[in-house]
């Protein structure tokens, strides 16, 4: 059955990038932004993990509060992560999606 094949080896690429997520947890300089990681991915995989019975009911819930809490921890260093990107300036300017491109 290769739709089971496919979950099978999603979630065991998830299990991977989770246990790689967890060990860089306690770092102050990446910890959060892999807890939101996570927490993506965990939010992904709920439906599979709540239709199976692997996890409890209300899990949404508890990722969704988890991640409110994270992003709120991420918030005052938004631009510095931002800037990590290193994306050109009329990617980031707040207002490039209003003038559009400009031209010769």
């Amino acid at each position: 059955n290769l739709v089971l094949a496919a979950r099978t080896a999603a979630a065991c690429a998830d299990r991977i990038v989770l246990e790689i997520c967890a060990a860089g947890a306690e770092s102050a300089e990446t910890g959060a932004v892999l807890r939101l990681h996570a927490l993506n991915v965990l939010e992904r995989r709920a439906p599979d993990l709540l239709n199976e019975g692997a996890a409890p009911p209300g899990l949404l819930d508890l990722l969704w509060e988890a991640r409110r809490r994270t992003c709120d921890e991420l918030a005052p260093r938004a631009a510095e992560l931002a800037a990590a990107f290193d994306l050109p300036a009329p990617v980031t300017a707040p207002t490039a999606f209003l003038v559009g491109p400009t031209g010769p």
